[in-house]
């Protein structure tokens, strides 16, 4: 008998182990933080290895998803770019979206913020970040590792009216 249980113990193990390996391959390439019952998934299409002095481009997605089985209220996202980046929005589902940079224009920001985000509701945002010359300069002159983005920062009030927030990883590429 306990032969029996040891080999219905390892099969169904085994067979939930593909369930396993599916959820994870589908996160191959996105940054995902599961920290709390929201998802804020910065997805980006572009190069992460790029030559010097050259003109690229990427264009990030950003999807906010509201898992909770309540509203979230007063979202807010940030993200930073890097210095001498073309940073302009393609799409937005919903919200308003701005952008700003400091008294030189060396550090960019956008903030996209939504007044709420009903359960089981999503929301994205596209932007396009390219290389051009901006102000007569190029972000990825010599070879070496640089910031694309910055940790983008989502920030809500939750059903109890608390202050809650995520943010993603540094988006890095390569110039060489």
């Amino acid at each position: 008998m306990k032969l029996l249980t040891a080999v219905v113990a390892i099969c169904l193990g085994l067979l939930t182990m593909p369930a396993f390996a599916a959820y994870e391959a589908r996160l191959i390439g996105v940054e995902a933080k599961l920290n709390l019952p929201v998802i804020l998934i910065r997805h980006v299409d572009g190069p992460k290895i790029v030559p010097t002095d050259t003109e690229q481009e990427w264009i990030l997605t950003y999807r906010i998803l509201n898992i909770y089985d309540h509203p979230m209220a007063d979202l807010k996202l940030q993200d930073k770019f890097g210095t001498h980046l073309e940073v302009k929005p393609i799409s937005m589902s919903g919200g308003d979206y701005r952008q700003s940079s400091n008294k030189n224009g060396s550090k960019q920001r956008f903030y996209w913020s939504l007044e709420s985000l009903e359960r089981r509701d999503q929301e994205t945002l596209q932007i396009s970040v390219s290389t051009g010359l901006k102000d007569g300069k190029q972000m990825f002159i010599d070879p070496g590792k640089y910031v694309l983005a910055n940790r983008a920062k989502l920030k809500w009030i939750d059903n109890d009216g608390a202050r809650q927030e995520t943010d993603t990883d540094v988006l890095t590429v390569i110039a060489e």
